[in-house]
């Protein structure tokens, strides 16, 4: 007789065994039990379980073999077209630094071609039935999967995740550097929010990033250079936080002229867009689109961060520009050197207008033509507790032509308070 049982981790909503790769007609138990085993019983037997997500997952192959009454035994061979994984890459928790083969065992294994993938895109020149990986790193982390293909089909393996043990990490920080970059490793906790900064002196930061952890780490690289910087982590809490992708985020719209393309919202796209001037020479005009005012709870340094993308008429004609208003006050321009990250274009604003001879957004933001944005980042200063602010996006366009529509787009717009 024969009993396999295999060890079952987690809840299930369905199991079916498979012998050869075939459905077995009411075996649906966590147990396999054949009395009387004959020849025609010899082969490979799986489990699949189907999980409460949904998803399904397989054992690896028991293989089984028995002898007939003239002592041969009796396999099982595949045909070409049924490729059968034997045994699936494994998923892995490594330390910093660690190496680890990911592999996979088929058969038939002959005239068959493999392909890695990292969170479903090809690992490039992964190749083989195995993938080695050398010196990892947090950029590791993920889940690998291997598509094998021969001449009648393909079959995916499931996916084996890697992951990093941040219990390696001693501290909350922890730095690896190589020949040309460096990288930071850091605990943090999931969905707080962060901002990263940076100083040369230890006396002036600026934040060059920030972010909201998804994970209990955070992993950052950096070009190394012939300059001295500091970086420091800090978590922060969220002023203003508008995501236009699921309302217009209160915002509203001043004109100056007849702009033929002032601010609007597209509620398909989820963003507030300029298409500004044409080529009827009937300028100047602007357009400003103004969030709504909102309050500092605390003291310290208020930074914005907004992601958007444009497409001015460039040789500094049209522009874009960041402005805030306090405590009702006048709005004032934030100049260039409040930018930490994707600032204002070098020169100033020579079309006719309100720009004119100003700092401002100019030319084609990067990704522009792909439909990609940009996240650009300002610091508005000290502010007190209890300050009013209002941020405004100003669209100024001279007497004739244009750039690409949308001349410009906003997608969303953030406050980060931090503590001075």
């Amino acid at each position: 007789s024969l009993q396999l049982e295999p060890i079952i981790f987690g809840q299930t909503t369905g199991l079916r065994w498979f012998h050869n790769d075939a459905p077995m007609v009411n075996e649906t138990d966590s147990v396999l039990s054949i009395p009387n085993v004959n020849e025609d019983q010899g082969g490979v037997y799986r489990l699949e379980a189907q999980g409460l997500d949904g998803s399904i997952v397989s054992t690896d192959f028991i293989s089984v073999y028995v002898r007939d009454s003239n002592g041969r035994i009796s396999q099982w061979t595949p045909s070409a077209q049924n490729i059968v994984i034997l045994n699936h890459p494994k998923s892995f928790r490594f330390n910093l630094g660690e190496d680890y083969q990911l592999s996979v065992n088929v058969t038939p294994d002959d005239n068959v071609q493999f392909q890695w993938f990292k969170d479903g895109v090809i690992v490039p020149g992964a190749t083989q039935a195995s993938l080695q990986l050398t010196n990892l790193s947090a950029n590791d982390a993920g889940g690998y999967q291997v598509v094998i293909t021969n001449s009648k089909g393909e079959v995916s393996s499931n996916t084996a995740t890697l992951t990093l043990n941040t219990a390696s990490l001693k501290g909350s920080l922890l730095i690896r550097q190589q020949s040309d970059s460096m990288q930071l490793v850091m605990n943090v906790q999931v969905g707080q929010l962060y901002v990263l900064e940076e100083s040369s002196d230890l006396v002036s930061w600026q934040v060059v990033d920030s972010f909201t952890a998804e994970q209990d780490f955070k992993s950052i690289n950096f070009v190394i250079s012939n300059s001295q910087t500091f970086y420091r982590l800090r978590p922060i809490q969220s002023e203003l936080n508008i995501d236009l992708g699921l309302s217009n985020g209160g915002f509203d719209v001043e004109t100056f002229g007849p702009v033929p393309g002032p601010w609007k919202y597209d509620n398909v796209k989820g963003v507030w867009y300029a298409d500004g001037a044409e080529a009827d020479c009937s300028g100047p005009y602007w357009s400003m689109l103004n969030s709504p005012a909102y309050t500092v709870i605390e003291e310290g340094n208020v930074v914005v961060q907004f992601r958007h993308r444009y497409s001015f008429e460039d040789n500094l004609w049209d522009g874009g520009q960041l402005r805030v208003s306090i405590n009702g006050g006048d709005f004032e321009a934030i100049p260039s050197e409040s930018f930490s990250a994707n600032g204002y274009a070098e020169g100033q604003i020579i079309g006719s207008g309100i720009l004119n001879g100003l700092e401002a957004f100019n030319g084609t933001s990067n990704g522009y033509e792909s439909n990609q944005y940009i996240t650009s980042i300002a610091n508005l200063g000290l502010l007190k507790s209890g300050d009013s602010i209002v941020i405004q996006f100003l669209g100024g366009w001279d007497d004739c032509t244009t750039g690409k529509t949308p001349n410009w787009e906003i997608k969303s717009l953030n406050s980060l308070q931090l503590s001075p």
